[in-house]
C-alpha cells in the first residue's frame, strides 16, 4: 500500500487511479449512510462525513500493516468504534 502511495506522489497515472478508487469508496460510503442507515444529511455533511470515515479506515489499515504493535483485529475493532462515533453524532441530531 505504501508503495502505491509513493507511486501516486510521483506519477499522474497512479494519482488518477488513486482518485478513482477514493471516489468510488466515497460513493459507496455515502450509499451506506443514506440507504442503509437512512441518515438525512445535507450534501456537504454527507461528503464531510464520508471523507472522515474513509480517512479513519485508511489510517487504521496503514497502521495495522506497518506497525509491529498493531494487529489487524485490534485495528478493525478500533476502526469500527471510531467510525460509529462519527456516525452517531449525526444520528442524534
Amino acid at each position: 500500500m505504501l508503495l502505491f502511495y509513493y507511486l501516486c506522489s510521483v506519477s499522474s497515472d497512479y494519482k488518477e487511479l488513486n482518485d478513482n478508487v477514493k471516489n468510488t469508496g466515497l460513493k459507496r460510503i455515502q450509499e451506506i449512510l443514506t440507504d442503509e442507515l437512512e441518515l438525512k444529511l445535507t450534501k456537504k455533511q454527507l461528503t464531510e462525513l464520508s471523507k472522515s470515515i474513509q480517512n479513519v479506515m485508511s489510517g487504521y489499515h496503514v497502521t495495522a500493516k506497518t506497525s509491529s504493535t498493531a494487529s489487524i483485529t485490534t485495528s478493525r475493532n478500533e476502526t469500527k468504534k471510531r467510525v460509529w462515533e462519527l456516525v452517531e453524532k449525526h444520528i442524534k441530531q
